[in-house]
């Protein structure tokens, strides 16, 4: 008997993953037969604007899939899907019922075109995914179990993020305050899930709890509710990788409905009393969910028009120097939101620094067009298959202070994701630098100046 037959034996989970078996190839052949016999049923491009069959189809499709990758376990593929289902596949099925009308100049061809291109983008994911085998909160110094030392630091490290955003919040630094309060969440939560003590858990718990608070104020309708998902799902990355159940991908797919129907009301109650009287559209609690689908139908069809030039990654690098202040480089490029504003939402033009989303697939397009979006898409399902491996690997680190570090850093990357599919690489790199420049500073100290000091 091998050494790695004898660990899992002994209940230890090793980071091999299973192998890809011919269940997600079957998988993708029928759903790809599914899709093809609902183009040819509803014929959305050349006989009737209907794309409602197209998008269940593409509804189904991501949502086996968020169950299918990781398994038990939610991974950045896993995130991916579930963006898919919720910014793509939700809002075509909630534009082809008559539920929304932007009144922007996208076409049946266009939103046809973005669904397929989700869909290559939702097949080659599966395809290439990891099913992580079963968790059964591992222990032993051979894995990424307890070890309360390491913990107390852990939950030392939340506790200053905290009082770190409060004093942020008090000087009115709200990007670097989201920083903080992010990372004291996410530390909170591997202290509630990796101590053995109630006592411990509770004050993890209560530090994720009043950092929650100290953030949105429980003011959720002026508090973005991307942020929140983008949170949220960052956590649940965490959880799902120490309990090892179907708990955490059920709970995503079971409460997603109820909390954005809450969030949805919550929004236009703020945006009510914000407007003292004023006339506020029921389409404006859902638009920014579905508008972005729409936003990336009005960029096909302008890219298909000859309407735009490709930009050739141009919004890549805008957003690779996001970090750049304005005061250092004036005449930095504005990012890929703010960018598509004159073709998306012209009546907006006039509004400064307003931005918009457009979702991953129109950046795709905007940058290479139709045909050459697919290599977009393949280098980005190769990031996130980094951070599948990352995450995988971790299951066999001993559970020191850098590696809780590391499994930080890789749910919130995981996390992000949400924000590139919905907006764009700009988005994110707004939304995550501070945090994730953040963590690695304080993982370069805890691995080489540290370590350096301690020989």
């Amino acid at each position: 008997m091998t050494a790695r037959t004898t660990a899992r034996s002994a209940g230890q989970v090793g980071a091999e993953p299973e192998f890809r078996g011919s269940g997600q190839v079957l998988a993708t052949i029928a759903f790809t037969l599914a899709m093809i016999a609902a183009l040819a049923l509803a014929q959305p491009i050349v006989e009737k604007p209907d794309i409602l069959l197209p998008a269940a189809v593409l509804c189904a499709f991501s949502l086996y899939s968020f169950f299918l990758c990781g398994r038990k376990t939610v991974t950045a593929s896993s995130v991916a899907s579930y963006g898919v289902l919720m910014f793509i596949g939700f809002p075509a099925c909630f534009g082809a019922l008559g539920l929304y009308n932007s009144g922007q100049a996208y076409t049946a061809r266009s939103l046809t075109i973005v669904v397929l291109l989700a869909f290559l983008f939702q097949a080659g994911l599966l395809l290439v995914a990891d099913r992580l085998p079963r968790i059964s909160r591992p222990s032993g110094s051979g894995t990424l179990g307890e070890n309360p030392a390491v913990i107390s630091r852990v939950f030392r490290l939340s506790v200053v993020m905290f009082v770190l955003s409060l004093g942020a919040h008090a000087v009115g630094a709200d990007i670097s305050a989201a920083g903080f309060a992010w990372v004291a969440m996410l530390a909170g939560t591997i202290v509630t899930f990796w101590s053995s003590g109630m006592p411990a858990r509770l004050r993890g718990v209560a530090v994720v709890a009043a950092a929650f608070l100290a953030e949105t104020g429980l003011s959720l309708g002026g508090f973005g509710r991307l942020n929140l998902a983008v949170l949220g799902l960052s956590l649940v990355v965490v959880v799902s990788l120490r309990t090892g159940t179907w708990t955490a991908k059920l709970a995503t797919a079971l409460l997603t409905g109820p909390i954005l129907w809450y969030l949805v009301n919550q929004r236009l109650a703020y945006l009510e009393s914000q407007r003292k009287g004023g006339l506020v559209d029921e389409s404006e609690g859902v638009g920014s969910v579905v508008g972005p689908f729409h936003s990336a139908g009005t960029i096909v069809e302008a890219i298909l028009q000859g309407k735009v030039e490709l930009s050739w990654g141009k919004t890549l690098f805008n957003a690779a120097v996001t970090g750049v202040p304005r005061s250092i480089w004036p005449d930095k490029p504005v990012g890929f939101g703010r960018e598509i504003v004159e073709l998306t939402q012209p009546w907006m033009t006039a509004t400064k620094e307003h931005s918009d989303a457009g979702t991953f697939i129109g950046e795709a397009v905007w940058n290479f067009g139709v045909w050459l979006a697919p290599v977009y898409l393949f280098a980005f399902i190769a990031f996130i298959r980094l951070l599948d491996r990352k995450l995988a690997s971790l299951l066999d680190r001993a559970p020191q202070f850098p590696t809780f570090l590391v499994l930080m850093l890789v749910a919130m990357l995981s996390g992000t994701l949400l924000n590139i599919i919905w907006g764009s690489w700009s988005t994110a790199a707004a939304r995550t630098l501070f945090p994730l420049a953040l963590l690695l500073g304080l993982w370069f100290w805890e691995t080489r100046v540290s370590r350096r000091r301690v020989r």
